[in-house]
């Protein structure tokens, strides 16, 4: 134990046992303005990670499936909205790089719509899927929609070709400092034909103008495991 006599205004105890004066820009201080306080793994007080969230701006379109198996495409949530710490990187490789081992939780929101084309049968069950990878492999999936029911046909065409699915859900991940997480999208769709994945803009004009946002990911800091 340190032999001096704290003066709790003005300084701390630290990890050496000794008693330091508080300074405002002193990263070892136990304080944690403006971030949630959490201990890391060698039990000091410390600034947990700050949290990202990113919105969808720019179209992308899933091409279509060969016959082997789906195709799986990284949404490049490119809109910043806030992310302090730069964690994310955007374009045709998104990925978040995890500053810290420990837990984050993931949410994801997307919208995918099939390309109209002159096809006029599709997958009577399509099958759409959002999910997490990890250094590029799958981890986990997110949401899932599997419509068991067969589309009627209006006028000849398959309502398929002309309806919007929305997929969004979360979950705490498991990552290590520096691991990359992105986020993909596929669906049985693309087996028949190439499929948009939506945007603000997109999202805009279908809805008359409304600003309607369901193209989006949020990554906060949770713990340790």
């Amino acid at each position: 134990l340190p032999s001096a006599v704290a003066n709790s205004s003005t300084e701390y105890l630290a990890k050496d046992g000794t008693w330091k004066p508080i300074n405002l820009c002193d990263t070892n201080r136990p304080t944690t303005s403006g971030y949630l306080a959490v201990i890391d793994s060698n039990g000091c007080i410390t600034k947990a990670p700050a949290p990202v969230c990113y919105n969808k701006t720019v179209l992308q379109t899933l091409p279509q499936s060969p016959s082997t198996g789906l195709i799986s495409s990284i949404i490049n949530y490119n809109d910043k909205q806030w992310d302090s710490l730069n964690n994310v990187t955007t374009g045709a490789n998104w990925a978040y790089t995890a500053p810290v081992s420990g837990v984050y939780h993931v949410s994801a929101s997307v919208v995918i719509k099939p390309v109209l084309d002159t096809v006029t049968t599709s997958d009577p069950t399509p099958n759409s899927q959002i999910s997490v990878y990890v250094n590029g492999q799958y981890r986990s999936k997110l949401a899932q929609e599997n419509t068991s029911i067969k589309w009627p046909k209006v006028d000849g065409v398959d309502f398929a070709t002309q309806d919007l699915y929305h997929l969004f859900g979360g979950r705490d991940i498991k990552l290590n400092a520096g691991d990359r997480l992105d986020i993909r999208v596929s669906s049985s769709l693309t087996f028949t034909r190439a499929v948009d994945i939506w945007d603000d803009a997109s999202m805009l004009s279908a809805f008359g103008g409304v600003p309607v946002n369901d193209n989006h990911v949020s990554i906060h800091y949770v713990g340790l495991s």
